[in-house]
């Protein structure tokens, strides 16, 4: 079926109990586990709920995450760097109406269940947490996906790579070679 470059709004993560034995292993303080979590992701633990379920954890986002006034808000900014004009009317504009008869996060995650918008659905993916002694911690991910490209959207790269180079350009402001910076294929 092939591989799609996905960008997604983690919802949930899930740390099964094998992979919860190790932290308890590994780390004195699960606190200094999360350390090592933050280190190696962009994704900051204080933006989830944490329950112990099944012998394991699930961080869960905090609803407010997902309010509707603040989810458009968000994204409305993030897929203003992505598409042009006609896609953000075509792909976007519907998406935030939706978004706005959503009652709670709970119906959001359902809302992406349905995959009704292609910026607005539900994945799953795993990854790993580099521990001492050269073990990993094999996380699972859920999330919603705001952007997807590849396969049937090959052609479409230059959306993605112009959105990289937006983000290269704004860490970068103080050096003038940014002016003359473009990703590209090869």
């Amino acid at each position: 079926m092939g591989q799609f470059i996905k960008i997604g709004l983690c919802t949930t993560i899930t740390c099964p109990e094998r992979e919860k034995n190790k932290i308890t292993r590994y780390y004195k303080q699960f606190d200094d586990f999360i350390t090592d979590f933050e280190k190696q992701t962009p994704i900051k633990s204080n933006l989830f709920n944490l329950q112990e379920e099944n012998n394991g954890y699930v961080f869960t986002i905090k609803d407010e995450l997902l309010a509707p006034d603040s989810l458009n808000e968000f994204l409305k900014d993030f897929f203003n760097d992505i598409y042009d004009e006609d896609h953000l009317k075509t792909y976007c504009d519907p998406l935030y109406q939706d978004i706005k008869t959503k009652q709670s996060a709970a119906d959001l995650i359902k809302f992406a269940e349905e995959k009704d918008h292609i910026n607005f659905q539900i994945s799953q993916s795993r990854s790993s947490v580099s521990a001492p002694f050269m073990e990993n911690i094999h996380l699972e991910y859920e999330y919603i996906v705001l952007y997807i490209n590849g396969k049937a959207f090959l052609e479409c790269y230059s959306e993605f790579f112009a959105y990289i180079e937006k983000l290269i350009a704004a860490r970068y402001t103080t050096h003038l070679q940014m002016g003359a910076i473009k990703i590209f294929l090869d």
